[in-house]
């Protein structure tokens, strides 16, 4: 009898220490299941963006679009087929751009054929009849533009004031400083800035 007293004793005991250590596990098993290990709350958080964009430096044309009055479109890789190419900004608004049309017409039958002249209206968007209108009667057979996107967007969205003409490289970089407004001798000065344009780039010139 007394050994059979001293076995229920000793279950007893044990059934209450298993008791006890249950009380403590139970808690502290369910906050660990509550919490997420923190290597898995890494692996669900939204990854940074990594493949942003292009922003413009708002000087050079890396990559532009612009509509053709002709209907084609002009864009980087027809600047890589000169050395230089001049845009020329202008507005059918400005009366000073619209008759430099005529000169600059005169300058471009005369450009050597690494050098290209453009003009850019700055409001073909809404005034394209017009503007076509005072291309022809301007005689200008050279590149014609309106309504830009990417760099070449940027890069007017500068100019202040009509006409303001832009000096590019084949690979897209600005040239010197921009013609703004209508210079007193127009062809004299677009002949010497683009003299400087390709001395500076280490091409041949076009006379005096």
């Amino acid at each position: 009898m007394k050994n059979l007293g001293i076995k229920q004793r000793t279950n007893r005991t044990a059934c209450i220490l298993a008791a006890l250590f249950l009380l403590i596990a139970i808690p502290v098993l369910g906050g660990c299941g509550s919490q997420e290990p923190e290597s898995a709350v890494e692996e669900t958080a939204a990854p940074e963006e990594t493949t942003q964009a292009a922003v413009s430096d708002g000087e050079n044309l890396r990559h532009f679009s612009a509509k053709e009055f002709d209907g084609g479109r002009f864009t980087e890789e027809e600047l890589a087929e000169k050395d230089l190419t001049i845009i020329s900004v202008w507005s059918t608004a400005e009366s000073g751009s619209v008759n430099e049309l005529w000169e600059l017409a005169a300058i471009e039958e005369q450009l050597m054929d690494n050098v290209r002249l453009a003009v850019y209206c700055e409001d073909g968007s809404d005034k394209k009849d017009r503007a076509e209108d005072l291309l022809q009667q301007a005689g200008f057979g050279g590149t014609a533009l309106y309504k830009a996107t990417g760099d070449l967007k940027a890069v007017l969205g500068g100019i202040e004031e009509y006409p303001t003409a832009l000096f590019f490289d084949s690979e897209g970089s600005q040239i010197g400083e921009p013609l703004i407004g209508v210079p007193e001798d127009t062809g004299q000065t677009y002949r010497e800035k683009i003299n400087q344009c390709l001395g500076d780039m280490g091409k041949g010139m076009i006379g005096p």
